[in-house]
């Protein structure tokens, strides 16, 4: 028997540090939704945000990373380390070294304490990106309670990830 535990470091609405130890990696998801309704938030989002299937982009469970969903103004979008992540709908695109598929990505403009490695360069603007929804496969148990994955993205190009591939790394930053 392994009685290695597992922690999570979080990191309060308030800037405090706490460490919960799970007994088993079953507790996981359900631990970082528990504390994520709260605000709380764990480990880093990656420079170019997180890539997620395109079948998560209406019900993935923002509480795993500490975000809640918002509109503002009629712009729906998330709440994430107290900044406002807008809904985009991209359509498939393609430019001379790859194909995009059509994704929902949630981003926001640049700011000067930004730090250089999470600046993506867009025209003039510069843009912070939090989620990509993309492509195909799954992740289960990343839906919020009780949702059902919507349906697969129009058929086309795509970079995503697989269930099996590095979703892992790029979840956990």
């Amino acid at each position: 028997m392994n009685n290695t535990r597992m922690q999570i470091h979080f990191t309060t609405r308030l800037g405090h540090a706490v460490s919960i130890s799970l007994d088993s990696d079953d507790q996981l998801l359900e631990t970082l939704r528990k504390y994520g309704r709260q605000g709380w938030t764990s480990g880093e989002i990656p420079a170019g945000g997180l890539l997620l299937p395109y079948n998560l982009s209406e019900t993935f469970d923002w509480n795993l990373i500490g975000a809640r969903e918002a509109e503002i103004e009629g712009e729906r979008g998330v709440w994430f380390k107290g900044h406002f992540y807008k809904r985009r709908e991209l359509a498939a695109r393609q430019d001379k070294k790859m194909k995009l598929a059509d994704c929902v990505k949630y981003s926001r403009g640049a700011k000067p304490t930004d730090p250089a490695h999470l600046r993506e360069p867009s025209g003039e603007q510069e843009y912070v990106t939090l989620a990509i929804f993309r492509g195909g496969g799954t992740l289960q148990g990343y839906e919020k309670p009780g949702a059902q994955p919507a349906p697969q993205p129009p058929a086309g190009p795509s970079r995503a990830i697989s269930a099996s591939s590095s979703s892992s790394s790029r979840l956990n930053g």
